[in-house]
């Protein structure tokens, strides 16, 4: 079959004779119809992600963890799936065995692996395999590319479910995928109102084009955190933002959430920041009595994410702005690293 191998940092092939793999037990074989590329898979290919510099990881690996595929092949005692169900799979993959797992947190499972992340591969290929117990049947008219976007969008459903509440004047910061799904979840989770705050003119008119209340460009001329706060305070009569969340992964972000959620409020983080350190004022958190929140993964919402695209109330596809088949996997790299003004979501399909 076809496959994207990464052999080392900076480096991966694209085989046309890569060996087809078969289900073990409770296991089942995907033909994959359509993979996203995320920042996650740029850092596995420059052997950045602090699974390999801590080695916890290692190469060679078939990256990929955003797809939706059709089952081909069924492994022994598979009851609950069948041959040419529409499927889509959970990045982690726990033990089921410990502390965590058995309290519901599985996402934080020390023995996990994660599906074309940490030693397992994934569905940059024509096929993949995968344990039934971390998958997930969707509607058969579900589009490829609104069925690679569940994983990123189970995401933002994680985080919004956790800080969102009804009625809800929420603030995102980010502009990138992540960002606009969380906006978009946000305001069919009752959000009466959703700004994006973001720094790239062509993302912030998809933004309003998909639902944001209002948006702000942060580098634009003139821009600052005094006139974004007034905006914001301009829209919520002066008391600012219930919940704000942080998707970017920019420490200037979460500087700036601190001095745009209200009294009383709660700070959501999103965004991996890299190592990266932020300048707060701490004494902004304790007397204004603000909650900050740091979260992780899609643990126990997938069901309600699917259920979200398959009743129309959210249609990830609406983000993508590139796709390129298997074989041009270099050049869908090359368009995500270049953050063009036009790039927003790439899929292969």
């Amino acid at each position: 079959m076809k496959a994207v191998q990464i052999i080392e940092p900076h480096k991966f092939n694209i085989l046309t004779d890569y060996p087809i793999p078969k289900p073990k037990q409770d296991e089942v074989q995907i033909k994959v119809k359509a993979t996203g590329i995320c920042g996650t898979d740029l850092e596995v290919l420059e052997g950045s992600l602090t699974y390999y510099t801590a080695g916890k990881a290692k190469f060679p690996v078939v990256p990929g963890h955003e797809f939706v595929g059709m089952i081909s092949a069924l492994g022994d005692n598979v009851k609950d799936f069948k041959v040419g169900d529409l499927v889509v799979g959970e990045t982690v993959i726990p033990c089921w065995k410990c502390s965590d797992c058995l309290s519901g947190q599985y996402h934080r499972c020390d023995f996990r692996i994660e599906s074309g992340i940490m030693n397992k591969n994934g569905a940059f290929a024509e096929y993949l395999i995968h344990p039934t117990r971390s998958l997930h049947k969707i509607r058969s008219d579900i589009s490829p590319e609104a069925g690679c976007l569940i994983e990123p969008l189970s995401v933002a459903f994680s985080a919004v479910k956790q800080s969102v509440k009804p009625n809800d004047f929420v603030l995102v910061y980010g502009d990138g995928p992540i960002g606009l799904l969380t906006m978009m979840v946000s305001k069919s989770y009752g959000a009466r109102a959703v700004m994006l705050v973001g720094g790239i003119e062509t993302r912030l008119a998809k933004a309003r084009e998909i639902g944001a209340s209002d948006v702000y460009n942060v580098l634009s001329p003139g821009a600052s955190i005094e006139e974004l706060k007034r905006r914001v305070m301009d829209l919520t009569d002066g008391k600012l933002a219930d919940c704000v969340i942080e998707a970017t992964g920019n420490p200037k972000a979460f500087e700036y959430a601190i001095d745009t959620v209200k009294v009383g409020g709660l700070v959501y983080l999103l965004g991996v920041f890299g190592g990266k350190f932020a300048n707060i004022d701490c004494d902004k958190i304790v007397f204004r009595d603000v909650t900050i929140k740091g979260a992780i993964g899609s643990s126990n919402v997938w069901p309600e994410t699917i259920a979200l695209v398959e009743s129309g109330k959210v249609d990830p596809s609406r983000i993508v702005s590139h796709k390129f088949n298997l074989e041009e996997f270099g050049k869908a790299v090359d368009t995500l690293k270049q953050k063009g003004d036009h790039v927003l979501k790439v899929i292969v399909i």
